[in-house]
């Protein structure tokens, strides 16, 4: 037959089938060692896919100590005499959930309120062991808390949660804002990851180690940024000028609709419900403040935060303090009905601090002498929960 012919024995290379084998052979070789690498590390050098905040500050600010150490893990909880697992025998469990002023970055934990409060249980109970945690992401309101409770208190299972929210509720939420039914649904509380990098991170200690090591480099990043020597201190005032040049509103119109307290209330049911999921009791604060219809100047000086806006383009404002007051007196009306309705104690510390530069900082946060006085007047109740 002629040249084009498909009837003679086709041609071989040789070497093909011995590279192939030898190609197969040394991916296996990387798949098994990648395989031993994963089990050894699983076994002896686990390590967390997430790590949290460390951060050691250096402020210079009246009222505060100079050196903080603040520390939150991945799940966002600050924690003092906290045992990590299944709850020891005896060990009375609180988690507070809150604002800025509840996790207290500008203050050691054994100085915040809930830190002193631990410490005055335990002078009071010594056969009893207090573990305390708090949440607090600033600006985010009590719906974020809300969401955060329906996540986490299953795997804490804590005996009580003081809920104290309010002033972040009240300012964040422009004269512009709607209710939205579904808003909660829509707030992620902490680091979703999905897809192939997700199963990869989950699943695999290499990967992990990648992640990990690229977090701690960023966490690097910022104990260098907010490390620096007085960095809140300088932030705080700069606010504080930027406030006073601010144009003042004298009240936010709360519309139909257009009313945060609607919010605040959801927030506040939810997380109570997931308190009862778990079996834990439930304290409601109403958050102080340093805001007041008639305020002294030295006091007036210290107010830093404007009211939220929904458009960029337009300029923040500051509320008039004195309806800060009566909005937060509006809302704990609200909450103390509720609380009533459900019979869950509720304690109003509005007007119970002094308003002054000697237990306030801002708004809300609180000196380490405001702390105080807010722990001691939330032992009663909490004693009575606890006991």
């Amino acid at each position: 037959m002629g040249l084009c012919s498909y009837d003679r024995e086709p041609r071989t290379i040789p070497n093909l089938k011995k590279s192939s084998k030898l190609v197969f052979t040394a991916l296996g070789a990387i798949v098994g060692l990648v395989v031993v690498a994963e089990v050894v590390l699983h076994l002896a050098f686990p390590v967390e896919a997430d790590i949290g905040t460390n951060l050691f500050l250096n402020n210079q600010i009246a009222g505060v100590a100079d050196k903080v150490h603040f520390e939150v893990g991945n799940d966002l909880l600050r924690r003092s005499g906290w045992t990590e697992g299944a709850k020891a025998s005896g060990t009375v469990r609180v988690v507070c959930i809150g604002g800025a002023a509840t996790v207290g970055i500008l203050q050691n934990v054994e100085d915040t309120w809930w830190g002193q409060l631990q410490q005055e249980l335990k002078k009071a109970h010594p056969d009893k062991r207090f573990e305390f945690g708090a949440l607090g992401v600033e600006s985010r309101g009590i719906r974020f808390g809300a969401k955060w409770a329906q996540t986490y208190l299953d795997e804490f299972k804590p005996d009580l949660v003081i809920v104290q929210h309010g002033i972040e509720d009240v300012l964040f939420h422009p004269e512009s804002y709607q209710y939205d039914e579904t808003g909660m649904d829509r707030i992620q509380v902490h680091r979703q990851r999905s897809g192939l990098k997700g199963m990869l991170v989950n699943s695999s200690q290499i990967v992990r180690r990648f992640s990990r090591s690229r977090q701690e480099s960023n966490q690097k990043l910022q104990q260098k940024k907010f490390g620096q020597p007085n960095f809140y201190g300088y932030m705080m005032e700069a606010a504080r000028i930027g406030y006073r040049e601010k144009d003042l509103v004298f009240a936010v119109q709360r519309l139909e609709g257009r009313d945060p307290l609607v919010e605040y209330l959801e927030g506040l049911k939810a997380i109570v419900a997931a308190s009862r999921d778990v079996g834990a009791k439930v304290l409601v604060v109403g958050e102080p403040t340093l805001c007041g219809e008639f305020m002294n100047p030295d006091a007036r000086r210290l107010l830093m935060i404007p009211m939220g806006v929904n458009d960029p383009a337009k300029p923040e404002q500051k509320p008039e303090p004195g309806w800060v007051e009566k909005e937060l007196y509006r809302y704990y009306a609200a909450a103390n009905e509720y609380a009533t309705e459900a019979r869950v104690p509720f304690v109003n510390l509005m007007g119970a601090i002094p308003q002054d530069g000697a237990h306030f900082l801002n708004e809300a946060l609180l000196t380490d002498q405001g702390a105080k006085k807010m722990s001691e007047l939330l032992l009663p109740e909490v004693e009575n929960l606890v006991k």
